[in-house]
């Protein structure tokens, strides 16, 4: 029978402080079995999972390990010994990656549904309690955001490119990549699925994520970034050139987008209506609505009632 023949019945035979003490007493021959035998045991208990005192194992079996390939070689007399020798080596590197990912401590646990609303629910309810989300960006349907994990890198199971928006001077950079918030509200991550997005600022998304990934990372540190903003829009009908719905990338009054519309056409007057959902809070408005007159406004009059656009916002160019 020969010594590959018997190799799988070695495996399980002698643990390794067993064998290094017939190593000293047995055969040359004797001695290539022993040294197989002991380095299939320990990478038998590696991929079985008993990975407990094997750092403070390893150093003497490497030790050991090394001195037989020595031995077998004999300093170059016995090269056909090497074939044993080479064997050794095959097999320490084949099963050493198993022993390194045995060693990692990551949590993956996905994390349940009830934990995502009861997150959620708590993180809105301390917003108003404490008043925290203030005149911060609310995410919304369409946008696209960036979302990492430090150390870990994009979490993003899907990314999407943003769009360049504008020409000439109001062109924009190409904007990064990210996850885009669906029609429903969520977004897609690695590890933890769907989450409900908006609603939430950036600044609560973060909060909201590191309880969440804490199921699956240890003490995660989660970035969150707005790629572009894509949910903010205003309308602009009527009597200009070119109508239309656009996005609400920067502070632009009603003036500003009149002209980013083209101007008026050659049928317009000088009077618009501004239509807001909850315009009757602001003192200008009667009920939702504010009117604005262009001639009074190139007089100098009622220059107040050129208010900043908000999202939602209907301009009506009469």
């Amino acid at each position: 029978m020969t010594l590959f023949s018997k190799f799988p019945r070695m495996l399980f035979s002698f643990s390794p402080d067993i064998m290094h003490a017939v190593y000293k007493k047995s055969s040359r021959f004797d001695r290539k079995k022993i040294i197989l035998s002991g380095f299939g045991a320990k990478a038998t208990g590696i991929n079985s999972g008993k990975t407990e005192n094997t750092l403070c194992h390893l150093q003497g079996w490497i030790r050991r390990y090394v001195i037989a390939i020595a031995h077998i070689s004999n300093r170059g007399r016995h090269m056909k010994k090497m074939p044993a020798a080479l064997v050794l080596t095959c097999l320490f590197f084949v099963l050493l990656p198993s022993f390194v990912l045995g060693a990692q401590s990551t949590q993956d646990v996905p994390a349940t549904e009830e934990l995502k609303q009861k997150v959620r629910k708590d993180i809105l309810a301390k917003a108003g309690k404490t008043g925290d989300a203030g005149a911060d960006y609310m995410i919304g349907i369409g946008d696209i955001l960036g979302i990492s994990v430090y150390g870990e890198g994009d979490m993003a199971v899907a990314p999407v490119q943003g769009t360049p928006r504008g020409e000439g001077e109001q062109a924009t950079q190409p904007p990064g990549s990210g996850v885009v918030v669906r029609i429903d509200g969520k977004i897609s991550l690695k590890h933890i699925g769907d989450i409900e997005v908006a609603g939430l600022t950036l600044t609560q998304l973060a909060d909201y994520l590191k309880v969440i990934y804490a199921s699956v990372f240890d003490d995660p540190v989660v970035t969150t970034v707005l790629v572009q903003s894509n949910s903010r829009r205003y309308t602009v009908m009527g009597k200009v050139a070119q109508p239309g719905v656009f996005h609400l990338d920067y502070p632009i009054n009603i003036v500003q987008a009149v002209a980013r519309s083209g101007g008026f056409n050659e049928w317009a007057n000088s009077s618009i209506t501004l239509v807001r959902k909850d315009g009757k809070n602001d003192s200008l408005f009667e009920e939702n609505t504010l009117e604005f007159d262009y001639d009074d406004f190139l007089k100098g009059k009622e220059l107040e009632r050129n208010i900043l656009l908000e999202a939602g916002d209907i301009l009506i160019v009469h």
